[in-house]
């Protein structure tokens, strides 16, 4: 099975994310995977824009911060 790693979106789970941005990590394969886990508290994801924060349930990292989107770097 080839993954399909999301691209940027506003909604995850049916989750809203604090912005548009890309899931990462454990959220990422989780969705990549369609593992039946349960979702963590926090989720990560990686925005375009130049901030990081954390907000509702969800940590956003800058750009420059995104894994490659394989099994090894998410």
């Amino acid at each position: 099975m080839i993954p399909t790693f999301s691209g940027p979106c506003t909604i995850l789970f049916d989750d809203w994310l604090p912005e548009e941005a890309t899931p990462a990590g454990y959220v990422a394969l989780i969705d990549a995977y369609g593992l039946d886990v349960t979702i963590p508290w926090t989720r990560s994801a990686t925005s375009p824009r130049n901030r990081e924060y954390t907000q509702d349930g969800w940590r956003i990292f800058t750009q420059r911060h995104a894994p490659e989107a394989t099994l090894v770097g998410t």
